[in-house]
Formats: C-alpha cells, sequence, structure tokens
C-alpha cells in the first residue's frame, strides 16, 4: 500500500563560522547554491529530491531521495528541514514554493521521523497563475536593475541596488505571524508586491545580486527577540553585513544605518541562530590575516 505523504512546517534553523576577509569562505560563494556545495553527498541527496519535485510541482508526486547509487535513503525529518531552508535561501528565485513541504514517512524502530521521499508544495493554484506570478517578478527585477552601471564594482552596485530596494519596499509588520500573507515572506514581496517582512527583504537582496553575479547570503537569527533574518555580501575581498528589512521600516528620511557592517557591529542589535546553516556563514569584517580558508 502507498504510503500517504505528510505536510510539515519547516523548522527555523541556523552561528559564526571564523573566516575573514581575503576568502569566499569557500569556491561555492559565487554561484546560486552556496548552501548545496557546503552540503555532505546524504544532504545534497535530499536536496536534489527538492529540486526533481520542483520539476513538476503541480502533481504532488513525490521524489525518492536517491544515494549516489540510485538506493533509495531514509533520512531524519528535522535534517530535511535544514535542508530545504538551504535550498531556499540558495533559490531565492523559487518564491512561488511554500514553506511547508511534504515526505513520505518511514519507521526505523528508535521512534525517530524519518522520510525517504519528498515534495514541495507551489503557492500558487495553477500553471497559469504561476506564470503570472513569474512574469511580474521577472519585470519587477528588471526595472529594479535597470540603469545600475555594469562597469562599477561590486561594493558600488550593492549599494546602489540595496537603496532601491528599501525605497521601492515597504516593511508590512502585519504579515510576519499572519499565514495569509505568504508572499510577504518572499523575494517577490520585497520585488514585486513592493511590501515585506525581513526573510522577504533579505531574499530579494539575495536575488537582485545575484543578477549582478555579486556573492550574497541570507543570514537568519534574531533582533529585539524575535526571528529575523538578514544578509551578507562580497565585495573588495571581504564580507559586509546589510539588514535592508531595518532600513526600510526604521529610517524616514531614507538613511542607512544597517548597510556595509561587520559581525561584530550588526551583533549589537543581532544575533546568529546557533548551529545548523549559519555554521557555513562567514563573519563579516574579520581582519584579513586572520581567520582566512
Amino acid at each position: 500500500m502507498r504510503r500517504a505523504l505528510t505536510v510539515i512546517l519547516l523548522a527555523a534553523a541556523l552561528s559564526v563560522l571564523l573566516s575573514g576577509c581575503g576568502s569566499t569562505g569557500g569556491e561555492n560563494t559565487e554561484n546560486n547554491a552556496f548552501f548545496y556545495e557546503s552540503f555532505d553527498s546524504e544532504q545534497k541527496s535530499a536536496y536534489d529530491a527538492f529540486m526533481r519535485s520542483i520539476e513538476d510541482p503541480f502533481s504532488g508526486k513525490e521524489a525518492e531521495i536517491l544515494s549516489e547509487n540510485g538506493e533509495i535513503i531514509a533520512m531524519p525529518r528535522d535534517s530535511l528541514d535544514l535542508i530545504y531552508q538551504g535550498l531556499l535561501y540558495d533559490h531565492p528565485e523559487l518564491f512561488w514554493l511554500d514553506r511547508t513541504y511534504a515526505y513520505r514517512p518511514v519507521t526505523n524502530g528508535n521512534d525517530e521521523e524519518m522520510a525517504d521521499a519528498v515534495a514541495v508544495i507551489p503557492v500558487a493554484a495553477s500553471e497559469d497563475e504561476l506564470n503570472k506570478l513569474k512574469f511580474a517578478f521577472d519585470e519587477s527585477s528588471d526595472s529594479l536593475l535597470e540603469g545600475i552601471d555594469p562597469k562599477i564594482g561590486d561594493g558600488a552596485a550593492a549599494e546602489q541596488i540595496y537603496e532601491r530596494l528599501i525605497r521601492h519596499a515597504a516593511y508590512r509588520g502585519e504579515a510576519a505571524d499572519d499565514p495569509a500573507f505568504v508572499l510577504e515572506h518572499t523575494a517577490f514581496g520585497a520585488i514585486a508586491g513592493e511590501s515585506a517582512v525581513c526573510d522577504g527583504f533579505a531574499l530579494a537582496y539575495r536575488y537582485l545580486l545575484s543578477k549582478r553575479g555579486i556573492p550574497c547570503l541570507v543570514i537568519p537569527g534574531e533582533s529585539s527577540g524575535m526571528a529575523h533574518t538578514w544578509n551578507t555580501v562580497y565585495w573588495d575581498g571581504c564580507w559586509h553585513e546589510a539588514d535592508p528589512a531595518w532600513d526600510a521600516s526604521l529610517t524616514d528620511n531614507g538613511e542607512r544605518e544597517y548597510f556595509d557592517l561587520t559581525t561584530e557591529e550588526m551583533n549589537k542589535d543581532h544575533k546568529r541562530e546557533a548551529g545548523g546553516l549559519s555554521e557555513l556563514i562567514p563573519v563579516a569584517g574579520a581582519d584579513s590575516s586572520n581567520g582566512l580558508r
């Protein structure tokens, strides 16, 4: 008998790994799959299963987690949470994926929740609706990037894109804990919807910089005792942290308070989550003579 898929909520996961100026923290920073390339082979197998499910998202058909030898493998559900989060952070253009996913449960005799297949859940009701969302997203993204001189350096481009984003989109606080506001938690919200919460801003900035080929990561953590996300960006041989959501919500005059900060400076009112994905995220502003990788 075919086992039913179980829908779960994506758990928030994610501390500080010391690496500094002069290193991108690994060879994978300059592509759009930083976390994928940082995962081990088993984690990559689950990530690949999610990506196969994306190829036919409306079917509800699960994609089996396959080892390098093509054998079906089962993984702890908590591990899948982390992997799916890494996928969403790697691919903000997949804004149309729900923050929940489905999985096929298996038992291992130890009462540990396991799964050997996964399926993504689209937020759109149909292919037609999804295509309309993608069109609006692409059109708005191109508009935000229009006119930025391709000859300027990455730091100057990152600054211009940041300023455009925080003026373009409004912070929508009521969407933070309301499940009705799904897209406000995605790059679509900040780019095409012109309103978002912190993860929407961070994913949007990540996406816009990727269009310029500028390495950027989303950092999960907290601020003011609440879950929060922001960014770290790589240019001129160093990482630089930025929080577009806070600058969009806290400054009425367009001044930037949270752009181009070191991790130490950001930590005055931000705190990265301990463990998980954050162990892979470099520290910003470390002395270039120390902590190189």
